[in-house]
């Protein structure tokens, strides 16, 4: 399923190409809004959503968009790098296999 919508936003197919640059600007003004209280120079995304690089690339896009709307803001923060998480969707397999390793370290 989500292949097909990533094809349909590639080819610029509405609304999904829409709804998805729309989707894309506030994860970039939640980024923003982030970045504007605690200073961090790196955004992963995550989840099985991260696995498609129109993602992150659109909000890269997005984010460096809302600078350009937002003067003030652009000469203020410095443009943080979002970029793919390394694990992707499988972090929380990562995760709980610690958690099992961790257990079964105690119980030994």
């Amino acid at each position: 399923m989500t292949v097909a919508v990533f094809e349909q936003i590639k080819k610029h197919r509405e609304p999904a190409g829409s709804i998805f640059r729309d989707y894309c600007r506030r994860v970039g003004f939640l980024i923003l809004n982030i970045q504007s209280v605690v200073d961090v120079s790196t955004y992963a995304i995550g989840g099985g959503i991260s696995s498609q690089q129109l993602l992150i690339e659109t909000i890269n896009q997005e984010y460096d968009r809302i600078l350009t709307e937002l003067p003030l803001v652009k000469e203020t923060l410095v443009n943080p790098e979002i970029k793919q998480a390394k694990f992707k969707s499988d972090a929380n397999l990562y995760g709980a296999l610690y958690s099992l390793l961790q257990t079964i370290d105690r119980t030994v």
